[in-house]
């Protein structure tokens, strides 16, 4: 980088532009070999630089391990064993019902932290 520096007038000039279309997503799953990072309820912005797409994503994210696909030896997640005392403790302290932190415990795979970011997240 030349280490120069951009006019208050010549960026607002490139960022008129630069075509942005903003994609309406409901989550974004970006997955590596041994997770996966969920971004709930997104801000996606996808514009073209020099022929190249490039996605801008804005949001709250949890990291998950990976979702096992079927035939693995990865064993799945049992849902039964959730206590109630997890489910009311991710309710309260994500202002949420018990369905919903529930839910959110499930998608987590028990991981109480992740289901609490993800609750607050769909709420902003």
């Amino acid at each position: 980088m030349s280490g120069r520096r951009v006019s208050p007038r010549n960026m607002r000039r490139m960022m008129k532009n630069l075509k942005v279309e903003e994609i309406d997503a409901e989550e974004v799953i970006i997955r590596t070999q041994n997770e996966e990072i969920v971004i709930s309820n997104p801000t996606v912005n996808l514009t073209n630089m020099q022929g190249v797409d490039v996605f801008q994503i804005v949001g709250s994210y949890v990291r998950r391990p990976r979702r096992s696909s079927e035939g693995s030896s990865e064993p799945s997640f049992d849902a039964s064993s959730l206590k109630d005392s997890d489910i009311e403790l991710v309710a309260k302290n994500a202002k949420a019902t018990h369905d919903e932190a529930k839910e959110a415990l499930i998608k987590t795979r028990g991981d109480l932290a992740a289901a609490v970011m993800f609750l607050r997240s769909k709420k902003k």
